[in-house]
């Protein structure tokens, strides 16, 4: 009888390891920092991504150190905006989010106003 209850411990144990395991897999991370034109890191920037082709929203605020960082989104292609006063309106589209990688981004504000849209280009991957 004990040893029919230590298999069964290990068998929810183990089902428990597979189940954090597929979690953990089924996410990526979009993160980087945000600099003005004179390459000073910008504080308090917010950050928006949007799964494409859905609703899906995130938003978080640049730190102090002008970094930000969106973990455990779900794969797919993302719209990044950034939006901070007194700067132009960053925008990104085609961001892919894959199993486990981390995007790394370097969104570069330019002076001018909100209503204002600045469009850029590729992005690293690590």
């Amino acid at each position: 009888m004990k040893k029919n209850g230590i298999f069964w411990g290990f068998v929810v144990g183990f089902m428990g390891w597979l189940t954090a395991l597929g979690w953990a897999q089924t996410t990526g991370t979009i993160s980087g920092v945000i600099r003005d034109p004179s390459n000073a890191r910008v504080a308090g920037a917010k950050v928006t991504v949007t799964l494409q082709g859905t609703q899906i929203t995130r938003v978080t605020t640049s730190s102090e150190d002008g970094t930000f960082e969106l973990p455990s989104l779900p794969i797919g292609t993302y719209r990044l905006v950034v939006t901070a006063e007194g700067f132009k309106q960053y925008e990104q589209t085609n961001l892919e989010v894959s199993l486990g990688r981390v995007n790394s981004v370097t969104v570069k504000l330019e002076i001018g106003e909100t209503s204002e849209v600045v469009q850029s280009g590729p992005v690293e991957r690590r």
